[in-house]
């Protein structure tokens, strides 16, 4: 029992459901489709007090028509306790519905629900009546299959168990879909007993809903919906005895996702299609798929179209559907008043076979609108012919412009075709076809206004890279112009406007009209050759279409910065008598300039007249010719570099006869040589040339002495005389036919020693007579001499100054020269502690050796602490390198050591005074390698710990063999080839020597991986590094206190001895911005605190001011003063009449600034 009510229960809430259902979101139409009204009418209903009559609940339809006929007969089952198979009559207008086998009860089994309905009343039927029943109060439920063969109900169910099934029959064969998951399919062939079952589920997926056969079933084919909305074809490959499945095959899917009811029309005349139709409960509309608009199956493009009844005879929940004859439809509503049946006549009626295209402002539609007149014939087929109505017109329903062209047209068998419309105004239409009194059709389309523009690609300010004076061949830039609009853009112009246009030039002017979507390009680019300056033009692109385009183009030509002037090269070879003019000279008109971005000619103006050379001498002549160099346009001297420069010029003897050596005169004999002087020819004052005597007359020539064969003894304190050989090289011209002896001779006198007398009142005595005299000059003086004492067993040859009185008195540099020594490696220079000691520089003594000269301030003690005495020694001597490392060792090589110390009374002290700066020289004669990079010439101290430190000022000068540099301190002091190179530092560039200058001084170490950065510009933090280097100031091991912003990086600690020493306050809130590209009068003001720290302000008096600079105003008030004072000392010059203050400078440039600071 309890089985029995759940199921009674079951059903009443279904029945419920159906009455109360509501619209959802199941059935969706196509927003596309037009609702089809017409032709539905309420042909029976529910009679309030006439059960017996009454479609109570209706829900199941079928249709009785075994020949055409507008009214068939109608069956319909009932529901809700009023569980009945009703056959309705028409007759006078009126369907009249009673019980089918008599008034009452139906005769099969009592309480036995009618679940579905079939009739054969199709082509071949047999008008027998089909009703499956469920009797949910049997136990168990007896579900079976009824026939009325117009007199009684047989049970047909013969053994079948199925659920709920929907039926469907056509020529007396039934079928049989069971509604639930089981997903079968039976079928009662025609006089048979026996039902064939197939299983759909390897197929379908989801429960069957409803089963329909056409009303023509040629074919014999069998569809059912699934609860998703999913119609599938089902053919046979055989029928009986056993019935065989051929396809199951998915033909089209309603967009509601399910539905109750299903029909099907006939198929078409041409056998290719089917109407579809689903009634659907929940959008309260009938679903259809009509083959005219969806073409064959299965249906892959699918246009569904809603069927709705008018607002008076609205669904409220539409559940059975059947098809008569002539394609009519029948719906049964049994929500609607309690139940009711719904006919809809196949009407004629409009369809668009083309749909109005959408179309520009003025134009036709892109699409010409044709429609065509169907109406269905006996077989469903849709054709275009048997109506009187043979025109059809269209109009505007929607839209505010105005239709113009043809708008009614003849019918041609059914067919309307325009080909001319067009709507003037844009905006959105609804284009309505109207044909006599059937429903008119509809469709919209949009006009769209017709625009005219374009864009460019470039917009705004385009700048070009910049670029130096002297430039060719810009990259140009390329310009893409789109049509924006939706119509050709017409032909176009492209022109450059502006004060600078000229200097731009174009790759086309015109441009041909531009199709819509499309494009086209164009290039600008500047003019060649252009001199420094910044050139602005705007680019147009223009038509009478469109609205203008307009961008910026801007270009820069920067001044090249002068670095150097390279030397002419000799002029050799001139002819004797030549014209004293440039030109007959053969002297250049050009020189080359070195700039920092490559060389530049620039014309040079020579003073031939200021030099020496006399177009009468017959002699050859070599002479130097002075130049001023005129600087072209885009090259500055920011660096003040001298606009001269020099030529030598060699003019060639007069050709003469060749002069016959007759005899050699000898020289006059040399006396009072200083005892003790050098075995050398020019010690010894050797003249370097003798007189030949020629039958033309006497000629000079060189001669070669041999001193090292005579039998001077420098170490003998007598008097020496004696004779020195030599050898005469005839000079050009002179010929020695009659062999005369190319041999000459002069006699040389060298004076015994004597005492020496003491200076400033001091005292000295020895133990022997000194055999050596240092030669001595103060001021400008006349010349004397101390005594130079010799101890063989320390190797150490010493000279006092006594009390020294006056020794630097007045500014004066007194020179003290000490001969050679044999195997002595040590001088000494003996100096009161008083006389180094001064408050001030006040003089300065210089101390020559053949180890080396040392020049010492006289404030080189002051200020000193430990000094405590009264005589200071100076001692400079040959270093042990024996206790270097193997590694300093292999650098230094056969290269000299020299050890610089200070002793007091005979205490050698380690002296250090960084406010007395010590010039020191060594004698050095570099290899031919070494000379071709002389700068990498450098010195190297080694520290206590035996560390080699790099001494930033030392150099090569090739004017006195000798490599200079200052230092504060004595230590060991090395003479070193480190030549340094990078990858991006080419061989002859202009910055070359300079970079190679400060790597090999360890100033710098590059930017990494083998590289310099020539072109980079120089930042804050690496200019400090730099400087403060190059100046030996040495980083902060342990910053006490630091910017905010120095991080913990390479300029860290240089940083912070940078803000302890005074030499940068910042850039303010305790910030430096080491990472700020560096101006010009940054630099300057760094560069001046780091001289003013290390007491090296310049000096002098160059006669100029800030005034005489245009740009002075744009220096800053911090920077005014340093400025002002390198101006007016000359230190820095200007160019073109401007400081460039704001201008920032590369890596290379910084290099040369140094170099040319440390090389003087």
């Amino acid at each position: 029992m309890k089985q029995i009510r759940k199921r009674f229960w079951s059903l009443l809430l279904c029945a419920v459901l159906v009455l109360t259902m509501l619209p959802t979101a199941a059935f969706a139409a196509d927003p596309m489709s037009t609702p089809l009204q017409e032709g539905w009418a309420k042909i029976a209903g529910y009679i309030s007090g006439d059960t017996d009559h009454s479609v109570y609940y209706c829900n199941g339809i079928a249709v009785n028509e075994l020949s055409p006929n507008e009214n068939p007969n109608i069956y319909v089952t009932t529901n809700l306790f009023a569980y009945r198979v009703m056959k309705g009559t028409y007759s006078a207008g009126t369907y009249t519905f009673n019980d089918v086998g008599g008034i009452g009860k139906p005769s099969f089994d009592s309480y036995n629900a009618p679940v579905s309905l079939a009739i054969d009343g199709g082509f071949m039927g047999d008008g027998n009546v089909y009703v499956a029943t469920n009797n949910m109060f049997a136990s168990p439920i007896k579900e079976k299959i009824w026939k009325f063969d117009g007199t009684s109900w047989t049970d047909i169910t013969y053994g079948l168990g199925i659920n709920s099934p929907a039926l469907a029959t056509d020529s007396g064969n039934l079928y049989a879909a069971e509604k639930g998951p089981s997903r079968k399919l039976s079928i009662l062939w025609k006089d048979s007993t026996a039902w064939q079952t197939l299983n759909l589920s390897s197929y379908i997926a989801n429960d069957l809903v409803a089963v329909a056969v056409p009303r023509q079933n040629i074919n014999s084919e069998v569809f059912v919906l699934d609860s998703i909305g999913k119609i599938w074809r089902i053919t046979f490959s055989q029928y009986q005895p056993t019935t065989t499945l051929d396809k199951c095959t998915l033909v089209a899917t309603a967009p509601s996702g399910g539905g109750s009811g299903l029909a099907v029309t006939s198929r078409t005349s041409d056998n290719k299609g089917f109407d579809f139709f689903v009634t659907d409960a929940s959008n309260k509309c009938v679903q259809a798929l009509l083959h005219e608009t969806n073409g064959n199956l299965p249906y892959t493009t699918q246009s569904w179209v809603v069927m709705q009844n008018g607002s008076a005879n609205a669904f409220s929940a539409p559940t059975g559907i059947a098809l008569d004859w002539q394609h009519n439809l029948y719906v049964t509503d049994p929500g609607k008043d309690n139940g009711t049946i719904f006919k809809q006549h196949s009407v004629p009626r409009l369809s668009w076979t083309a749909q109005p295209g959408n179309s520009i402002n003025g134009g036709t539609l892109s699409q010409q609108p044709s429609l065509k007149l169907i109406y269905s014939d006996g077989y469903g087929n849709k054709v275009a012919t048997g109506n009187s109505v043979n025109q059809v017109t269209v109009t505007l329903t929607s839209g505010s412009g105005t239709l113009f062209g043809t708008q009614t047209v003849t019918l041609q068998n059914g067919a309307a075709t325009f080909s001319n419309l067009g709507v003037t105004g844009p905006g959105t239409y609804t284009l309505t076809a109207a044909c006599g009194g059937l429903s008119s059709v509809s469709n919209s389309f949009t006009v769209t206004e017709a625009i005219y523009g374009i864009s460019l690609d470039k917009t705004g300010i385009q700048t070009f890279p910049s670029q130096p004076a002297g430039y060719s061949a810009v990259t140009p830039l390329t310009v893409t112009v789109t049509n924006t609009g939706n119509q050709a853009t017409g032909n176009l112009i492209v022109a450059l406007n502006g004060t600078d246009a000229g200097s731009f030039t174009l790759s086309k002017t015109a441009i041909n009209s531009i199709s819509t979507g499309g494009s086209d390009t164009f290039t600008v680019a500047p003019q060649d050759g252009l001199s420094a300056g910044t050139y602005t033009a705007s680019v147009t692109v223009s038509g009478s279409n469109v609205s203008s385009q307009t961008f910026t183009v801007s270009f820069t030509v920067t001044d090249k910065i002068l670095v150097s002037i390279t030397a002419p090269t000799t002029i050799t070879d001139v002819s004797n008598g030549t014209e004293k003019t440039a030109s007959a000279l053969g002297l250049p008109t050009t020189v080359t300039l070195v700039t920092d971005e490559g060389n530049v000619s620039a014309s040079v103006t020579w003073d031939v007249d200021g030099c020496a050379y006399d177009p009468s001498v017959t002699t050859e002549q070599t002479f130097t010719v002075d130049g001023t160099v005129t600087l072209p346009s885009g090259v500055v001297n920011l660096n003040s570099i001298p606009l001269t420069t020099n030529i030598n010029v060699s003019v060639n003897a007069a050709a003469f006869t060749d002069k016959t050596l007759a005899g050699i005169t000898a020289p006059t004999a040399i006396t009072g040589v200083a005892n003790g002087t050098a075995k050398t020819a020019a010690a010894l004052g050797l003249p370097p040339t003798v007189m030949l005597v020629t039958d033309e007359g006497n000629v000079s020539t060189s001669v070669t002495w041999d001193v090292a064969s005579s039998s001077y003894n420098v170490s003998s304190s007598s008097a020496q005389t004696f004779t020195v050989n030599g050898t005469v090289t005839l000079p050009a011209g002179v010929i020695n036919p009659d062999n005369v002896s190319l041999s000459t001779s002069i006699s040389v006198t060298v004076n015994a020693r004597s005492n020496g007398g003491n200076m400033g009142g001091g005292t000295h005595s020895t133990t022997s007579t000194p055999e050596y005299k240092a030669d001595v000059k103060i001021g400008n003086g006349s010349d004397t001499t101390l005594p130079v004492t010799v101890d063989q067993n320390s190797g150490t040859a010493s000279v006092d100054f006594g009390t020294g009185k006056g020794l630097m008195a007045g500014g004066k540099t007194t020179t003290v020269t000490v001969p050679s020594v044999p195997d002595v490696d040590t001088y000494t220079l003996g100096i009161p502690v008083s006389s180094l000691s001064m408050p001030k520089e006040q003089g300065e003594v210089v101390f020559k050796t053949d180890n080396g000269s040392v020049t010492v301030p006289s404030n080189m003690l002051t200020a000193v602490s430990g000094v405590s005495g009264s005589k200071a020694q100076i001692a400079i001597g040959q270093g042990d390198k024996s206790n270097l490392s193997t590694e300093i060792k292999a650098t230094i090589g056969e290269r000299p050591l020299v050890k610089l110390t200070l002793s007091i009374d005979g205490k050698q002290i380690n002296w250090s005074n960084p406010n007395a700066r010590v010039a020191v020289s060594i004698p050095y004669t570099p290899t031919a390698e070494e000379l071709k990079n002389p700068e990498s010439i450098v010195i190297w101290y080694i520290d206590g710990s035996g560390k080699a430190v790099s001494v930033p000022n030392g150099r090569f000068n090739p004017d006195t063999g000798t490599v200079t540099f200052f230092t504060t301190h004595f230590s060991n002091y090395a003479v070193v080839y480190n030549n340094v190179s990078f990858s991006d530092v080419v061989t002859g560039a202009w910055y070359n020597k300079a970079v190679s200058f400060i790597a090999a001084r360890d100033i710098t170490t590059g930017t990494g991986n083998g590289k310099y950065s020539t072109k980079a510009k120089l930042t804050r933090g690496e200019f400090i590094v730099l400087m403060m280097k190059a100046y030996g100031i040495a980083p902060d091991g342990t910053p006490k206190d630091n910017f905010a912003d120095a991080g913990n990086t390479y300029y860290t600690d240089y940083l912070a001895a940078a803000k302890r020493l005074g030499i940068s306050e910042g850039i303010g809130n305790n910030m430096f911005s080491p990472g700020k590209e560096i101006t010009r009068q940054e630099m300057f003001t760094l560069l001046y605190n780091t001289l003013k720290v290390i007491g090296q302000l310049p000096q002098g008096n160059s006669g100029k001011t800030l005034s005489d600079f245009t740009d002075a105003g744009q220096i800053d008030v911090w920077a005014k003063e340093t400025m002002a004072l390198l101006v007016e000392t000359g230190t820095i010059g200007g160019n073109a009449g401007k400081l460039a203050p704001l201008s920032t400078t590369t890596r290379a440039e910084m290099a040369q600034v140094l170099y040319n600071l440390l090389s003087k």
